[in-house]
């Protein structure tokens, strides 16, 4: 794909994005969607928790955050044997539940969710660190 197509689509889905929180259509009100802001957050949290993850390694290694590495969560898995499609539905079946979860999670606040999504992602993260190391 290159850098030119993930800009591409990274600038399209953040349209969409920005056009879902904007939106105010019935449909939403029939799904009970309150809190647009954090659903749309929790759609792309994969791709953000991995992106924040990889700095933040690479800042503790003294390296430039910007450096390429094979750190990502798609590397672990390929080095765990997985085949591209695999990986995809098992990040596709994470990125649903979570949003489903934040969807359910609604009432209780903004607050509140983000500091389980954070939660999560520490979790995640030595998960990812342990299945890495036993490599």
């Amino acid at each position: 794909m290159g850098d030119s197509g993930s800009l591409f689509i990274g600038i399209v889905n953040s349209i969409f994005a920005i056009r879902f929180i904007n939106f105010q259509n019935p449909l939403l009100l029939n799904l009970n969607i309150i809190e647009t802001s954090i659903v749309a957050v929790s759609i792309f949290y994969i791709p953000l928790f991995d992106a924040v993850r990889v700095f933040v390694l690479r800042a503790l290694k003294g390296r430039s955050p910007f450096s390429a590495d094979t750190n990502h969560i798609h590397h672990i898995f390929l080095r765990k044997g997985h085949s591209h499609y695999r990986i995809s539905l098992i990040l596709l079946l994470i990125s649903f539940l979570i949003t489903f979860f934040v969807w359910l999670l609604q009432p209780t606040g903004i607050n509140l969710i983000t500091a389980v999504l954070v939660l999560f992602g520490f979790f995640l993260s030595m998960c990812l660190s342990s299945m890495d190391k036993k490599l």
